[in-house]
């Protein structure tokens, strides 16, 4: 069903769209030699069931890969014929790619063309999964929107498969919206989703007014009263105005209405229908066992597949044997806003390739500068000069592209300046860099990390373990602000995890096996604009 609404729609976000983008960005990967690319994307191309790839293949696929990646070369020399001429045919995409012009490459990538190996499944799967007036065209049409905005951005005037993929990353970087104006999204039979204010005036065959509940409904009650000397009008609608405001929803319907409301918030908390409403029109309780689950429909789209019974367990028992538990793994397990188990699955135990942003390329580049930094330090030399041409070297290391390093090269040279000579931070001679503790048994958990800095006073018996953050300063681990409490939750379990890692590890238990008598774990954010906000710590 065509849709369109008030704001513009982002054709990136399109099925169809998504599915042709990354294999576009996996030619031009292999175009290019980029394999770390071909890594990261691959497993994600091939766990869509347009592939009709058995789970079970995948999951062998992620656990070959787990150690050394090299996803092509396995499809290459796959067992499967099905894989290989997957391989084959991205590695024919990618020769093509160099001498023919972009529409042509999308139509072999769409399937709307035969090409060597296989004819592309997108088209035959967006055909078959529903009517060919619905996602196949919109996605199509969103295509074709692409194609337009490339053949602009190529350079001298012809627009090849690289610069459609350069559009697309460009697009991504600055958050551009790439809206769909074709016919068929803008077409009259769309489906068109208005609010009521922007309704009016205008007509439909059929209405549907939805989340029609009293707190969308009524008047705030909240908010200040003037005094009751002045005859003054409070500011803000009252409950007319809302009667009103249904009244213009409810006749904008020519012929069919229908109006919904829901029972239940999302954390159990009872709701009624509208008054506005609730008395005009009966009533139908919808059975939730009509309803699809919105989590599963997610976990299938996006999530790589699971296997029934225990093969899953079959097939990782191997890794789990000696598996690790490390506290990025395990916040990443607890942390559902990232995925949860399901990102755990898929980050820790089958190690899928991932994308690393610019930012986690700045902190790593940040951490190399400030290992270096406190090895200067242990042995007498420190040398601020030095400690920032580590960074630019680190920095060098990762790959940027010439205007990211650009940005980020002075960045990263003021705040090193800024952090020793403004901000007066120490390191002491003692100070211990990157103190890996690994095997540490907690029970009959094998747990394990990386410590970014750990400085122990024999003297007082007491351990200090630093990590280094880069990005804006928590205030608090405490935090009223909900839209930093994960951050602020993941910061400060991190820190605990550490101190029990010290606590139970060898390393730091000392003589008597007690371990040491006092463990403070401190973040220092390295991009603090004041001492003040440099540190925030735990005694544990």
């Amino acid at each position: 069903m065509p849709l369109r609404y008030e704001q513009q729609q982002n054709i990136l976000n399109d099925e169809a769209v998504r599915q042709i983008i990354a294999i576009a960005e996996i030619t031009d990967a292999l175009t290019t030699g980029d394999e770390v690319t071909v890594n990261q994307l691959l497993p994600q191309l091939l766990q869509h069931p347009l592939w009709k790839i058995d789970p079970e293949t995948l999951w062998h696929l992620a656990i070959g890969n787990r150690a050394k990646p090299h996803w092509l070369e396995s499809l290459l020399h796959h067992e499967d014929e099905q894989l290989q001429i997957i391989a084959h045919w991205l590695l024919w995409l990618s020769g093509q790619s160099v001498r023919e012009p972009l529409p042509r490459m999308l139509e072999y990538i769409i399937g709307l063309k035969a090409s060597e190996h296989l004819t592309s499944p997108i088209r035959q799967y967006f055909l078959s999964v529903s009517a060919v007036d619905t996602p196949y065209l919109a996605g199509l049409s969103a295509v074709r929107q692409l194609v337009n905005l490339a053949s602009d951005f190529g350079r001298q005037g012809s627009a090849a498969l690289h610069d459609f993929v350069a559009l697309i990353q460009v697009a991504r970087d600055n958050g551009r919206i790439i809206s769909d104006e074709s016919l068929f999204v803008t077409a009259t039979e769309a489906v068109e989703l208005y609010t009521v204010h922007k309704a009016k005036g205008l007509e439909f065959d059929s209405v549907f007014v939805i989340d029609a509940v009293e707190g969308q409904w009524k008047p705030n009650v909240h908010g200040r009263k003037p005094p009751a000397n002045l005859p003054l009008k409070p500011n803000g609608d009252d409950y007319n105005d809302y009667v009103r405001l249904m009244f213009v929803a409810l006749t904008r319907a020519k012929q069919n209405l229908c109006v919904s409301a829901y029972s239940a918030t999302a954390n159990g908390s009872d709701v009624l229908a509208a008054a506005v409403i609730r008395d005009v029109l009966p009533g139908r309780p919808v059975d939730p066992a009509e309803l699809q689950d919105p989590v599963t429909i997610l976990e299938q789209t996006l999530g790589w597949p699971r296997l029934e019974g225990s093969q899953e367990k079959l097939l990782l028992q191997n890794i789990l044997g000696d598996f690790s538990l490390s506290p990025t793994a395990l916040l990443n397990f607890l942390d559902v806003t990232k995925g949860g188990p399901q990102y755990f699955l898929e980050r820790h135990l089958l190690r899928l390739p991932e994308g690393q942003s610019v930012s986690a390329a700045y902190g790593n580049a940040m951490h190399d500068a400030l290992e270096h930094a406190q090895r200067l330090q242990s042995t007498g030399a420190f040398d601020l000069a030095a400690v920032i041409n580590a960074y630019e070297t680190a920095l060098a290391k990762e790959q940027l592209l010439t205007a990211e390093f650009e940005r980020y090269l002075p960045l990263g040279q003021q705040v090193i300046t800024r952090l020793f000579n403004d901000h007066k931070y120490e390191l002491q001679t003692d100070g211990q860099p990157e103190v890996v503790l690994n095997a540490v048994r907690v029970g009959s958990a094998i747990v394990g990390g990386k410590l970014d800095h750990v400085w122990h006073d024999a003297d007082d018996n007491k351990l200090v373990i630093s990590d280094y953050k880069t990005g804006k300063p928590l205030t608090s681990f405490a935090t009223r602000d909900k839209n930093l409490a994960v951050k602020a939750w993941r910061h400060k379990s991190q820190l605990q995890f550490y101190a029990l890692l010290a606590q139970k590890s060898e390393k730091y238990r000392g003589s008597g096996g007690n371990g040491p008598g006092e463990v403070i774990g401190r973040m220092v954010y390295v991009d603090a604009k004041s001492p003040r906000e440099l540190t925030r710590q735990l005694t544990i």
